[in-house]
């Protein structure tokens, strides 16, 4: 079994929410032995707004090479989606 515990908080230790997370994940696990956690911290690895440059509409006609801002948004995403 997997379960994924998403934080978002940009309080760090100060934030109750936090605190909330690891509790209730740490309950879980304990109730529901060999369950894996994954864990997915939105303050580190934050996507951005939808921007015109990281959905490609500033690249120059006839190039296919993402910028390094698309890049970034390719490789944050996919994270995400996984």
């Amino acid at each position: 079994m997997k379960l994924l515990q998403i934080d978002s908080s940009i309080l760090s230790n100060n934030s109750v929410s936090r605190q909330l997370t690891r509790d209730i994940a740490a309950q879980w696990v304990t109730s529901h032995p060999g369950t894996t956690v994954e864990y997915l911290d939105l303050a580190l690895d934050t996507p951005t707004h939808l921007s015109a440059e990281s959905l490609g509409f500033r690249m120059p006609a006839g190039t296919s090479n993402l910028s390094d801002v698309q890049k970034r948004e390719n490789a944050v995403s996919e994270a995400l989606v996984s």
